[in-house]
C-alpha cells in the first residue's frame, strides 16, 4: 500500500502559515492606523479601556487653518499625547518644528505628554520635535473635515528634568475644521 504525500505536504504547509500568523508583532503600526507611536521606545495607541463613550483621539483645526490641536488619549494607562501647533499663516505641507518659544502667537508649536498624576512633560527651546504634515485632503461633499496624514516625534521634558522620547509618531485621520 503506497502513502500518499498529499496530506503530509499539506500538514506542514497549513502549521507553516499558522506558525507566521503568530509571529507576527501584534504591537507593529497597522497601516491604516489612526494614531500611533513609541512612548520610550514601548509601543502606545489611544485607547478607551471598554469606555464606549470616551474620545480617544480628537483632532481640530481652527481659525482657517492656522491652528491645530490633536489630543490622543490612553484611558487603560491613564496618559495622554497632545500636539499643538499655531502658525501665521495656513499649516501646509511641510515640516515643522515643536518646541516651546518666545512668539506673539498665543500657543506657540508645542506637543505634551500627561500621566495621570503627575507633573507634565512639555516641549521646550531644548527638548524639540516635528510635525510633518505629508497630505491634507478634501471631499468636496464634507465641508466640516479633512483627511490629515503626519508623522511626528518631540522629546519632552519634566519639571523634575526627566526625559520621555517619542518617536515613529504617524497620525492619518479626519481632522474637525471649526471657527
Amino acid at each position: 500500500m503506497k502513502r500518499r504525500p498529499i496530506p503530509w505536504v499539506l500538514a506542514i504547509l497549513v502549521s507553516a502559515t499558522l506558525l507566521g500568523q503568530a509571529c507576527k508583532d501584534p504591537d507593529s503600526p497597522k497601516p491604516d492606523e489612526k494614531f500611533y507611536c513609541k512612548v520610550n521606545g514601548k509601543h502606545w495607541r489611544p485607547d478607551s479601556d471598554g469606555d464606549f463613550k470616551a474620545h480617544t483621539l480628537l483632532a481640530d483645526f481652527k481659525n482657517n487653518f492656522k491652528h491645530l490641536a490633536i489630543n490622543a488619549r490612553n484611558a487603560e494607562l491613564g496618559e495622554s499625547i497632545i500636539i499643538i501647533m499655531s502658525e501665521t499663516d495656513s499649516i501646509i505641507k511641510g515640516k515643522h518644528k515643536l518646541s516651546v518659544i518666545e512668539s506673539d502667537i498665543s500657543l506657540p508649536p508645542s506637543a505634551y505628554f500627561m500621566q495621570n498624576r503627575k507633573p507634565n512633560f512639555t516641549t521646550s527651546s531644548t527638548n524639540t520635535g516635528t510635525f510633518r504634515i505629508l497630505s491634507i485632503e478634501r471631499d468636496p461633499r464634507i465641508l466640516t473635515s479633512v483627511k490629515l496624514k503626519a508623522e511626528f516625534e518631540f522629546t519632552a521634558a519634566s519639571p523634575s528634568g526627566e526625559i520621555v522620547r517619542i518617536t515613529d509618531g504617524r497620525f492619518y485621520n479626519w481632522v474637525r475644521i471649526s471657527q
